[in-house]
């Protein structure tokens, strides 16, 4: 399956207002091995095509949402020449695998767990809908989803693979269970078993600061298949890692997870331990924080590069690149600027006028190109700022 071999699996939740609140399958299947994304409109609430007919589907499983509507989504037509609107969750699941698909690029060595974790930690609380204490609404899961802010975390923090061994067992159930055989593990069928939860205090890191636009310092999540030797506690149980963290605070950690003592059922012939013994479970899990404030859009990107395309110079003209952004810090920022190949007359040349993103907080600023009477040769425009 797509999870067993660490591939992001992002799936639309639906359309048709699902009277019981659930998504659809396969978006649904399961929360840790499928992303269940749900759509927004322009005024990030819920996405409502046709009222109670077409809806975006939500409750129990969602896990993102983003844009869905036909103001915000522009494509291609498929078998036509041509671009139109499209709508539905199927327009906003796209957003969600480029996404993935960006942050593997900055970061290939990213666990599936890795995605959700980043994203529920960068994802936007919009719609003024009241989340929970661990930032989720059936409406719209952990929130719209941040690229920017993913990536400042993918490519700034300090993102730390952990794992830890053994834990203390806090309860003992004795009951029957399913177990479904990927390969290599109990095979298929009902069983007897002593299921033992297993739990461990881990010690974090010090030294995060708190960064801008995020609420906590650090974040904590674990990483399940090919991972963790501890299985969930769901049945039918399909036997893969699974490491849940309970809770945590700036200096430590708890994690879950469960093994199992199996014996034949109905006869009772023991069977053994599955995966491992609880002395010998290992937790796998990932520790996420900024060592020191950065400016998130700026300093996640590698180099801001401003593209100006025009035609033939006439009489002149200018090249305006205006940002806003909340954040924009108190340093200044130089900025390079690109201009392509362009036809041009002898006569004419651009000049750059050198200019810095002060104090910039919410407000506009300006890089100016202009014409002037000198000769130029017709080779590309580069000007550094």
């Amino acid at each position: 399956m797509a999870y067993e071999n660490n591939v992001i699996f992002a799936a639309a939740s639906g359309n048709n207002n699902n009277p019981f609140n659930v998504v659809n399958y396969p978006a649904g299947y399961d929360e840790s091995w499928t992303f269940a994304v749900g759509a927004t409109d322009e005024s990030d609430q819920r996405a409502k095509w046709v009222q109670n007919i077409k809806e975006s589907n939500y409750g129990p499983g969602l896990d993102f949402v983003a844009p869905g509507v036909t103001s915000l989504v522009y494509t291609t037509h498929i078998g036509q020449k041509s671009y139109g609107d499209f709508d539905g969750t199927s327009a906003a699941t796209p957003h969600v695998a480029g996404l993935a698909a960006l942050l593997r690029s900055a970061n290939a060595t990213l666990h599936v767990e890795d995605f959700q974790g980043i994203n529920k930690a960068s994802a936007d609380k919009v719609g003024g809908y009241n989340y929970n204490s661990d930032g989720w609404h059936q409406e719209m899961g952990y929130g719209r989803i941040n690229a920017g802010k993913a990536l400042e975390i993918v490519n700034n923090w300090q993102i730390d693979h952990k794992t830890a061994t053994g834990g203390t067992v806090v309860n003992i159930t004795t009951t029957t269970m399913d177990f479904i055989d990927p390969g290599g593990g109990i095979p298929s069928g009902k069983y007897s078993v002593d299921r033992y939860e297993i739990r461990k205090t881990v010690s974090l890191p010090t030294g995060f600061v708190q960064i801008p636009g995020f609420d906590k310092k650090v974040y904590v999540w674990g990483r399940g298949i090919n991972a963790t030797t501890g299985w969930s506690q769901a049945n039918p149980n399909h036997q893969v890692g699974w490491c849940n963290v309970m809770s945590y605070t700036e200096t430590t950690a708890e994690l879950q997870t469960f093994v199992y003592e199996v014996w034949e059922y109905p006869d009772g012939a023991f069977v053994g331990w599955y995966p491992v013994t609880p002395s010998n479970v290992v937790f796998a899990y990932t520790i996420a924080g900024a060592t020191k404030e950065r400016f998130s859009f700026f300093q996640a990107l590698p180099a801001l590069k401003i593209y100006v395309f025009c035609h033939h110079f006439s009489s002149g003209f200018h090249a305006l690149a205006k940002f806003w952004n909340s954040s924009i810090p108190k340093s200044s920022l130089n900025l390079p600027l690109y201009l392509p190949h362009m036809p041009q007359r002898p006569d004419e040349r651009v000049v750059n006028h050198k200019k810095k993103i002060e104090n910039g907080r919410g407000s506009g600023r300006e890089l100016r190109v202009e014409k002037t009477a000198a000769a130029a040769d017709d080779a590309p425009i580069q000007r550094q700022f």
